[in-house]
């Protein structure tokens, strides 16, 4: 049996599914290095959100997020906040 994820106000998982695009659609992603820098600081602001980061994976011209225990902070905020670091 799993066990369910509980807080203050909610008992179940709130996992989400963010592709985010460069301006223009660049692909900037080609390079492994930006790669790596680029996983290295979302994974630094979404633990200071508390959120989990379960998956990535990186196209040419964008990035997938795999997250999950988004309860601090709203949907919208998370992608304010992963935008603007």
């Amino acid at each position: 049996m799993e066990k369910l994820v509980v807080s203050g106000h909610a008992i179940g998982e709130s996992n989400y599914h963010i592709i985010l695009t460069p301006a223009y659609r660049r692909d900037v992603f080609r390079v492994v290095l930006l790669q790596e820098l680029t996983i290295a600081y979302v994974a630094m602001k979404l633990k200071q959100l508390k959120v989990q980061l379960l998956a990535f994976d990186f196209g040419p011209d964008h990035l997938h997020l795999f997250v999950s225990n988004v309860r601090h902070v709203s949907e919208v905020e998370l992608i304010r906040q992963i935008k603007g670091y």
